[in-house]
């Protein structure tokens, strides 16, 4: 099982140079969350770790992020089996990637390399509760 995580759009950067090689997928997923509740985003996180699919997400979910950081701490996800590369599209020009570095226990080796939302208000969420499916919202 390989999971990757592109923050950001996949097709308007370069971060395919980031991929990892040879690369073969038995599924891609395209902005999932622009359908789904977040709860549903951390349940399809679930999903994935428990399955043995080589899968690219292309989202810009902090829940699917954070919850896949989490399986990673929880030893679900075996940290070699995942990557996450973030696209950096703050400018109009052109657009960058660059990979988020983390430790077999979770956590990021960059203070915050998501600057566009509250990312670590989820991760405490996450992070505090011990059960894999977890109830964001009541």
């Amino acid at each position: 099982m390989r999971i990757i995580l592109i923050i950001g759009n996949y097709l308007e950067s370069e971060a395919y140079k980031l991929l990892p090689q040879p690369l073969v997928l038995h599924r891609t997923l395209t902005h999932p969350d622009a359908e789904l509740h977040p709860q549903k985003h951390v349940e399809l996180v679930d999903r994935l770790v428990k399955g043995d699919e080589h899968v690219l997400i292309e989202s810009y979910s902090e829940y699917i992020f954070w919850a896949l950081l989490k399986a990673v701490a929880d030893g679900r996800l075996s940290e070699d089996d995942l990557d996450i590369i973030f696209v950096d599209e703050s400018t109009d020009t052109s657009s960058t990637a660059k990979r988020i570095f983390f430790t077999k226990h979770g956590l990021l080796s960059d203070s915050n390399p998501l600057p566009y939302c509250d990312w670590f208000a989820i991760r405490d969420e996450l992070l505090t509760r011990p059960e894999p499916q977890m109830a964001l919202f009541e």
